[in-house]
Parts: C-alpha cells; sequence; structure tokens
C-alpha cells in the first residue's frame, strides 16, 4: 500500500482490473473491467482495464489515456508506465519468489534516471508481513493478522519509532471482489483478503501517536460481488472527504 511507484502506477493499481482481446477472459475469480472513482463530487476518473489469462495486460487511465502495460517472464513482472501520449515514463518490476509473489521491487523514473526499491516478505498465507524501503535511512512497513484479516498496519523509522499506525475492522460479511486477485495483480499477494468496515489513522506527533482521521466504508453488492463503496473520511486536520468507487466486471 504504499510503494514508491510512479503517479500513474500508484492510482491504477489501487483501482484495478479489465479484459483481453476476446473481451471475455478466462479466469477462476471476477475480473473487473472498471472502476470509477469520485471524490467529494468532482470529476470522476475512470479506469478499464485488460486482461490476458486472468492477469493484467494493460490499464487506461480513461480521463487522458495514460497508463501502464504488462510483460510477465517465468520469474517476474515488469509494467511500463507511459503518459498520455504513450511515451514512456518508466518502469515498475517485480522479482517473484518460488510461489509466484513479489518479494523485491524496482521502481525506475525515467525523467530522473533513478531507481527505488523494496523488499517483501510474507507468511505462509502468501500475505505481506513486512515491506522494507530502500530510502536513507530505509523505513519499514509492518502489517498484522488475525487469522484471514488484517487488523493493523505499522510505519517505522530508522530509529525504530512508530511513524504512523493504522487499526482496521474487517467488513466479514462483504465478499471482497475487489483485491489484487480480481485485478490481475495476485503477485502481490493476499494483502485485501477481507474488506475494512473502519479505518482508524495515527501519526507521530513529537513523540505521540495522534488520530487524525476515522474513516467508515459501506460496500452495496449484487450477485455476490462489490458493486460500489462509499467512503467517509473525517480528519481531525483537513475535514470531511466522500469518495465513491463503482465496479463493473467482464
Amino acid at each position: 500500500m504504499k510503494k514508491s511507484l510512479s503517479a500513474v502506477f500508484i492510482t491504477l493499481i489501487l483501482f484495478s482490473c479489465g479484459k483481453d482481446d476476446t473481451d471475455s477472459p478466462t479466469a477462476t475469480v471476477p475480473l473487473i473491467k472498471t472502476i470509477t472513482i469520485t471524490r467529494n463530487g468532482g470529476t470522476p476518473a475512470v479506469y478499464t482495464y485488460q486482461y490476458e489469462n486472468g492477469k493484467v495486460k494493460e490499464a487506461v487511465f480513461n480521463n487522458n489515456n495514460s497508463g501502464y502495460s504488462a510483460r510477465y517472464t517465468t520469474d517476474s513482472v515488469i509494467l511500463n508506465n507511459y503518459d498520455p501520449s504513450h511515451l514512456p515514463l518508466g518502469t515498475s518490476s517485480w522479482k517473484l519468489n518460488s510461489k509466484g509473489y513479489g518479494e523485491r521491487a524496482a521502481f525506475y523514473t525515467i525523467s530522473s534516471n533513478s531507481t527505488a526499491y523494496q523488499n517483501y516478505e510474507f507468511n505462509t498465507d502468501n500475505r505481506t508481513t513486512k515491506i522494507t524501503n530502500s530510502s536513507l535511512p530505509p523505513d519499514e512497513f509492518y502489517y498484522f493478522f488475525t487469522g484471514n484479516r488484517l487488523d493493523s498496519f505499522k510505519q517505522v523509522n530508522n530509529n525504530k519509532v512508530i511513524v504512523r499506525d493504522i487499526i482496521q475492522e474487517a467488513a466479514t460479511d462483504i465478499p471482497n471482489t475487489i483485491g489484487n486477485a480480481n485485478t490481475g495483480t495476485a503477485f502481490l499477494g493476499n494483502d485485501w483478503l477481507m474488506l475494512k468496515r473502519k479505518i482508524r489513522y495515527r501519526y507521530n506527533s513529537n513523540g505521540v501517536l495522534q488520530e487524525t482521521t476515522e474513516t467508515t466504508i459501506t460496500y452495496e453488492t449484487n450477485n455476490g460481488r462489490v458493486t460500489k463503496y462509499t467512503r467517509t473520511d473525517v480528519s481531525t486536520l483537513s475535514g470531511t472527504s466522500i469518495e465513491v468507487a463503482e465496479y463493473t466486471y467482464y
């Protein structure tokens, strides 16, 4: 969540999924075709995804036609990011472990000719438990689970001081059809097996963790698939904001 990606890839990977050349990809999980994101009643942002054999092939931000295309090898995934003119911006690539999950990522940006790295650790259920940034000093991100439920997340700096933590309440009654597998990016792990209903954000302020934002998320479903969520963020710093995401599937 979370990762040092280009702006294009960050947006598209968080709100994903798509189609293949035949417009009817074969997969064992529902694959998302489009996601429409509206924040605070503004202009909707629309994302469309294409698949091949259940894996993301290309993702496009319809508002300006920027996006990325994916390439796969036996032990890696490479995403080629491009701008609205389809000129290359850089790459986001993952080295896969023996189970097919990305254990080391490299994010290359052409404009700055720079590469950032991240290392990932997984538990036996293939859920991310730790991410280490390549920044100096490196930050570390820890994920904590109860069974298959992601309960909390912590960011720790080089001095082992908690920079922020997030406490979550799972929506156990809602089937998750908007996770990594549904976006053709299962190589990122099973982080989002359970959807979130409430989230509390706390940030370190002069050595004290202070709660700054409380989030509530409601879902709408149809035929066992999530079709819409409404997320309300109430912040002590910036007030209230509302995000609505609507999903269509192949």
